[in-house]
Formats: C-alpha cells, structure tokens, sequence
C-alpha cells in the first residue's frame, strides 16, 4: 500500500505546479471527496445533535445527583422524622418522671424552684434514662435544660439553666456506656459518682443566650394548647458549649398534666454526624457535598445549617450564604456573598407535621459542587464524542487522498505514455472510457499519418523545399542541435531525456523551436527529411 503522505507530497507538487494552468483530474477528485466527507461527518453531527448525544453528558450528570438527592432527601427525612419521634417519647419519659418526683416530695414545680438542692436529684435520676435513649437513636448528644437554675443569687441566673448533656464520641456506632458517653453539662458530682468522664467543654449549667430558641419554645409550649409532636423544634447550627462542635438540636418541650412547663430536652445532631452520615459518595464529583439548610425565597443561609463532604472544600463555606439563580439546563446555580460559583440541585424538606408552630420554618436538602468541575464532568463527554467525529473526519479525509492518487494513476500513466511513445500503449488502463478513447485518437491519429505521408512523400520530390530544410539546420542552437543529432540517429523523446539528462519538458521546449526553425510541422516530417539526407549521403558514398 502507497503511504498517503507521500501522496499528499505529490498533490501540494501538483497544485503548486498547475496552481495557474488550472486543477488538475487528481485535485478535482480529492477536492469531490473531501466535499462528500466533510457533508457525510457534518450530517451525522447534525444527527447527533437532533437525537440529543450532547446533552447527555448533561443529562446523565443531572440524573446522577436526582438520584443522589433523592436518596439523601429520603435518608434525611426519615432520620430526623424518626429522631423527633424519639425526642417526643423522650419528653414524656422525663416529664413523667419529674412529675413523680415532685409529687413524692409533695411539691409544686413552682415551689420546687425555691429548692434548688433537690434539681441534683432529679437529674441525677435522668442519666440512665439519657443514656439508654442516646445509645438507641442516630444522634451525637442528648441533654435536658429545666426551667430552674441554683444561680438563682447570682447575676446570672436569668440566663443560667440547670441541666445534663450527654455526648456520644463516636455517634455513627452503637457502643455500650462506658465506651462513647461523655459529660458535656450538669453538676460534676453527676459525672464523678457515675464514672462518665468530663469532656475539656464542660460547663455546670447551660447559658441560654446561645440558644436563641429556647424562650421561644417555652413560650408556644405555655401558649398553644397543642400536642408534643406541633411543637417540637429544630435549631438552626448552634455550638453547644463556648467552644466546642457545632450542631442542630432537638427541643422538645417537656409539658405536665397541668400544662406546667419543666424545660426542653432532645437530641444533638453534630457537624461530624451529619458529615459521616451524609456526605455524598460519588468518585465522579470528587468535591461534591451535602446540605441541609434554612431557605429564605432566593438564599441558602448555609451558616445556619449542616454540610456534608469533602471538608476542605466546605469548611470555608459553613458562614456564608448562597444566592440561588435557576439555570434553565436541568442545575441551579449558587453564587456565595464573595462571588464563588456552585451548580447542583435541591428541594424543600419538611422537618416538621404541616400543622406545627414552626412549618413556617423553610429547610432544603441541595447537593451542591463547583461550577467549573460539573462543567468539566459534561464537557468530558462532549470532547470524546468531538473528538471520535474528528477523528472519523481525518480517516475519511486519509481515504479520499488514497482513493484520489490510485484511481487517477492508471489515467496519468497513460497520458504519461502518450507524451512520450504516442497512442500506441503497451497496456491499457483497464477503464472502459478512458480505452475506448485512446483507441479513438489512435485511430485518428493512423488516418492522420496516412495523409500527412501523402503530403510529405510530395516533400521528397521538391529539391526546393529539402535544400531550404537543409540550411535551416545552422539556425539551431547547440542544445538544440544535440536533440537533432539524436532524433537523426533514430532516438526516441524517453530516450533523449535519458541520454541527454533533460526533462520531457525541456525537450518538448526544444521540438518545438526545432520544428519552427527547420519549418516543419511533425515529427514524421522531420523523419522524411532525415531519411532523404541519409540517401543523399549514401549516394555520395557510392561515388566515391
């Protein structure tokens, strides 16, 4: 097989040769070809553009977080639904306890705030209560805050609330007590007695100025005549102690029979919970995250929420928000307060029934990643299919070289042979027309012979016209002289070129300066007068 490069050498020879005689068979058929090529490839990208193979890199990356956020929504839903649950029978637990308490000590809840001695007995007698329920649900802390404190003579105590929080070291594995229960708040000698080890955070009482929720919650469970399961409440991300993790809680309050308010209690859903149990595992979005936010019409106020995934990549975004922008092609777009870029998808989660206090509370559940690496994740696809197209173009284009050189080269042997030994071929080119018409001009060219034979045979017998012919010879210049000598000896063109190291065409050059000086008009003719100098000659031979 001819290497195509070489080829192509000999077209950009050809077009740079003829560029101003005109374009030759073989550029004329590269030039079809390369038009029938680029037509074919321009259809089948028209064909892939109607029957959407570029939008799939979209579509199936689209597809591919649906899923994800469909299962996240659903996980999360479940999760904290249950964990209310939980939380509800929790509170009830407590109450009925508290309530058993009081009543043992013939005391009113009121009249138990003026003793704060007894709040150490009393929570003293939720710990195992705590600890079994904290063990059993999916949470990283539970914790109960009475509406009471024993600062009562200190300048705390409007914000000071006694209480216990528990705190789970490894809240995505059930282990026993001993193993992950750790005293985050409530009175040490709780801890000691119990031998649950402080946590470096521990505080005595709970400072309720960072929980903003609290009066709000004690104030609905005292106002609304209304069922645990309307007024339990989610907190927006807080840190429980002055430092510490960060997290949401549960508040549920905790009612007695005669509407009497003793606090809240619930669980804790911790940053890193929420991270080991929701993070996105998806190798095809490496920065991809999770999260779960408050949602106020156009903004993720993700500095309220959780976040779940890769933490370099979220840890800087924990206090800000996103303003949300919808992107017509299937993802929303986020843009941060400093002008960062995140595409994904979300929807509105409900964390509460439709009749609770707090529906009006709007949450979203978004899967979220930068913009610029979901736009490589769907160009990637487009780029292999461009780059399949191109590479079918330059194949067709390879062919059509190919195809152009090997169908035209029988023709241009032919006319090459023609140049140089007339219509008389050795071998045909095995093409109908081009034969059938070569056949034809040979043809032609026989009658033409016979009557330019009758025409110079006259030649012969006109002294004039040869002695003319003869003194024209000395008009020949030398280079034009040798290509006479040889033609005299009976040399063919092929053979001339080859004897003299000319080409075809500067012998072709020399014929017909040769012709146009010895006044003749073929070759034939010149033969006609070589064969009368030879007589000539021969006679003069004789003589002698």
């Amino acid at each position: 097989m001819r290497n195509p490069f070489i080829d192509l050498k000999i077209i950009m020879g050809e077009l740079r040769k003829n560029g101003k005689k005109g374009i030759s068979l073989r550029l004329r058929l590269l030039a079809f070809l390369s038009a029938l090529v680029f037509t074919i490839v321009l259809a089948f990208l028209m064909i892939l553009m109607l029957i959407g193979v570029f939008s799939n890199g979209r579509s199936e990356s689209s597809k591919l977080i649906e899923n994800e956020l469909l299962e996240l929504s659903k996980d999360v839903y479940a999760d904290f639904g249950k964990l209310s649950r939980q939380g509800i029978l929790l509170s009830e637990q407590l109450t009925y306890n508290i309530s058993q308490i009081l009543l043992d000590n013939k005391l009113s809840y009121h009249e138990f705030q003026k003793h704060p001695e007894l709040i150490e007995t009393i929570l003293d007698s939720q710990v195992d209560n705590l600890s079994l329920s904290l063990q059993t649900a999916k949470s990283s802390g539970i914790y109960i805050i009475l509406d009471s404190t024993v600062n009562s003579h200190t300048k705390e105590a409007a914000v000071s609330k006694a209480g216990l929080f528990l705190k789970s070291t490894e809240p995505n594995i059930i282990h026993s007590v001993e193993a992950n229960i750790r005293y985050l708040k409530g009175p040490a000698t709780i801890a000691r007695t119990r031998g649950i080890e402080l946590m470096p955070q521990w505080e005595q009482e709970f400072n309720i100025d960072a929980y903003d929720f609290y009066d709000t919650v004690i104030k609905n469970s005292k106002e609304q005549d209304l069922p645990l399961s309307k007024l339990y409440y989610w907190s927006t991300r807080i840190t429980v102690s002055a430092v510490g993790e960060s997290g949401m809680l549960l508040a549920v309050p905790m009612i007695a029979d005669d509407g009497t308010v003793y606090g809240i209690c619930g669980f804790e859903v911790s940053s890193m919970l929420f991270k080991l149990a929701y993070s996105p595992d998806n190798i095809v979005f490496p920065h991809i995250f999770a999260t779960l936010s408050l949602i106020d019409e156009h903004t993720i106020k993700i500095n309220h929420g959780l976040i779940a995934g890769n933490y370099y990549m979220t840890s800087h975004l924990t206090d800000r928000d996103m303003t949300i922008s919808e992107n017509h092609r299937t993802f929303f777009n986020y843009t941060t307060e400093d002008g960062q870029k995140f595409s994904g998808l979300h929807q509105d989660i409900s964390l509460y029934p439709s009749d609770s206090v707090y529906t009006n509370n709007a949450w979203m559940i978004g899967i979220v990643m930068p913009k610029e690496e979901l736009s490589l994740a769907i160009n990637s696809k487009n780029k292999t299919i461009f780059g399949s197209v191109f590479l079918l173009f330059m194949v067709g284009m390879l062919m059509a070289i190919i195809i152009s050189c090997k169908y035209i080269s029988p023709i241009t042997k032919a006319l090459n042979g023609i140049k140089t030994n007339g219509y008389s071929l050795k071998s045909k080119t095995k093409i109908l027309e081009i034969d059938d018409l070569f056949e034809y001009l040979s043809e032609q060219d026989e009658k033409l012979s016979a009557q330019s034979n009758k025409s110079i045979s006259s030649l012969a017998h006109n002294t004039a016209t040869f002695e003319n012919f003869v003194e024209r010879i000395s008009t020949l210049s030398p280079a034009e002289k040798a290509v006479f000598d040889l033609y005299i000896k009976g040399y063919t063109a092929k053979e001339i070129t080859e004897t003299l190291f000319l080409s075809i065409n500067t012998i072709k050059t020399h014929n017909k300066r040769i012709y146009e000086k010895l006044d003749v008009s073929s070759r034939k003719e010149l033969l006609i007068y070589f064969k009368m100098m030879e007589e000539i000659q021969s006679k003069k031979a004789t003589h002698r």
